[in-house]
């Protein structure tokens, strides 16, 4: 296929359609023999702009397996293990992530985003071993092993920017992929954070009648990748058939620049009313999948590291085409200095089908996927004095937990063609919320996994002792309850999933430092009852706290 090669032609062919190379106002100013630089902005060719921060992070968590143990695989019913000793276990992580961006005159921009010991727990690595006859026991090292495990240090992404004459915006590379609230698409920005979409992308941004509008190429997946060892230098994708092609636009009139954003800010200053809004789809396809390598070829038998020759690659059928709309509203209103008003929406689906989850041919392995969610926050301040409401839905299937468990294929054929289940499973109906949209710290976070086959409302109340642009410090407590869509799935076959109160202590600096110290204790419900024996869960508690320097 030459699909990529003709999006990208054709991308290429607009740029140089719009690209104006010389200015024609200061062409004539130059025919007319003016020698003067009045107008043109004094800055430095090339300059270098830091953000980041630092944070260190604590987790304890109280009985988190709830006291339940399947009868017959002997692992614990929700998303968290079985302390290995006791009935609590806890550790601290640490990240420093680093976001430096070049600024190359006033039309290039290169930025990065790079970690340094992302989520590694303290502690966890030890200078100590078989390999240090002078410190063989954990309790003897006195050091850590900076390469233990895992890279220190991460290049989690790397994009380029091309402001075309202040009307297109190009962006390639490497990047974080953020819409709406983030219930789909999340770029993990958060502090808290742990996951973060990145795509490998081509977008072109541009306004249009007043409307914003990003038009983008993504590249998820190529399928395998050979390495020809001193000959180009580089991997090469070794087919096109395998590729994986997602495409999109996206048209609201949500600010995405300094000046948009500004002008909103005065806005809602003035009291206005402000509405934003915003539509984006998705299209992905992908034809075949080469997931299983010829067994033909004795080549293909190579050890890991060697070279992965084409003649190795066995392409499977996939036929997969995904249609991802998703719909955004945001209404914020600021009648009074000290009073502020926000309503924020989100709902998405995931449409299409799949003729091929697995590699045989019989039985069918064919899937329409039909699932839908939507996220809502309200938001009412006035004073000192913070009111929100969370609430939300996704659907989900009879045949999985949660994100946990195969809803609709298997790691293998022979499995699949064991598992009736699953292959009753033709319309798939569960929708994942991104793993980074969190409105809680215990029951769809860690328990279920993410919000998905589920209701869930949470009101909260947060109180600030002190408020000023400066500093702020308050408290804030919440209540969560969480209803299955489909009980079916659950391991207790009921729809109550639990009740989960949290309470929240902050201090913050905005721009330099914040401390965060919350707890939550969750008291699960009819849907966690243990299979068979039908024994009701525990109380499941965490306290969490964080310290962050930002710069």
């Amino acid at each position: 296929m030459k699909r990529r090669s003709s999006y990208i032609s054709l991308l290429l062919t607009l740029i140089l359609a719009v690209v104006q190379p010389v200015d024609l106002e200061a062409k004539s100013s130059f025919k007319a023999g003016l020698n003067t630089d009045e107008g043109l902005e004094s800055s430095p060719m090339m300059t270098l702009t830091h953000t980041g921060y630092l944070r260190f992070r604590s987790d304890l968590f109280i009985n988190p397996h709830m006291g339940i143990i399947h009868p017959t695989t002997g692992a614990p019913i929700g998303g968290m293990r079985k302390p290995v000793d006791g009935n609590s276990y806890s550790s601290t992580n640490i990240r420093f992530r680093w976001n430096p961006t070049l600024n190359i005159g006033q039309a290039f921009k290169v930025h990065t985003v790079i970690d340094a010991l992302d989520n590694v727990v303290l502690g966890s690595s030890p200078d100590s071993g078989a390999s240090r006859p002078d410190s063989p026991f954990a309790f003897s090292a006195d050091s850590q092993d900076p390469t233990a495990e895992e890279d220190a240090i991460r290049v989690k992404q790397v994009w380029g920017e091309w402001n075309i004459g202040h009307s297109f915006l190009l962006k390639l590379g490497r990047m974080g992929d953020h819409w709406g609230l983030g219930m789909v698409h999340n770029d993990g920005r958060c502090e808290d954070c742990d996951f973060g979409d990145l795509t490998d992308r081509v977008s072109m941004f541009f306004k249009i009648s007043g409307f914003n509008s990003l038009w983008f190429f993504d590249s998820p997946a190529e399928g395998h990748i050979g390495q020809l060892p001193g000959a180009y230098g580089q991997a090469s994708d070794l087919a096109n058939e395998d590729d994986v092609y997602r495409w999109g636009f996206t048209v609201g009139s949500q600010p995405m620049d300094v000046t948009s954003r500004a002008k909103r800010r005065r806005e809602l200053a003035r009291g206005k009313v402000v509405v934003d809004w915003g539509v984006r789809n998705d299209f992905i396809t992908q034809d075949f999948h080469t997931d299983v390598q010829s067994t033909t070829t004795a080549s293909c038998a190579s050890t890991a590291g060697q070279t992965v020759d084409a003649d190795c690659v066995k392409l499977q059928s996939r036929e997969a085409n995904l249609w991802l709309p998703n719909l955004w509203v945001k209404l914020q209103w600021k009648p009074h200095y000290n009073t502020y008003f926000r309503a924020e929406f989100e709902a998405a689906a995931t449409l299409g089908d799949v003729k091929y989850t697995q590699n045989l041919k019989s039985p069918s392995s064919a899937k329409e996927f039909v699932g839908f969610g939507g996220a809502a926050e309200l938001e009412f301040t006035t004073g000192k004095l913070t009111m929100l409401l969370h609430t939300g839905l996704a659907t989900g299937d009879e045949t999985a937990f949660g994100s946990f468990g195969p809803g609709f294929h298997e790691p293998n054929d022979s499995l699949y063609g064991q598992n009736q289940t699953v292959q009753d499973n033709t319309t798939v109906e569960r929708f994942l919320f991104n793993r980074d949209y969190h409105v809680d710290m215990l029951l769809f976070r860690q328990q279920i996994g993410t919000i998905t086959n589920s209701f869930y409302v949470k009101p909260a109340v947060r109180a600030y002792l002190l408020k000023s642009e400066e500093q702020e410090m308050g408290m804030e407590v919440g209540a969560l309850y969480g209803h299955a869509l489909k009980p079916e799935s659950t391991p207790g076959k009921d729809s109550p999933l639990g009740i989960e109160g949290n309470v929240r202590l902050f201090f913050r600096q905005p721009k330099t430092f914040s401390a965060d110290l919350e707890g939550a204790v969750l008291m699960p419900l009819g849907a966690f009852n243990a299979p068979i024996t039908g024994k009701s869960p525990e109380l499941t508690y965490t306290i969490q706290g964080r310290l962050t320097a930002r710069f």
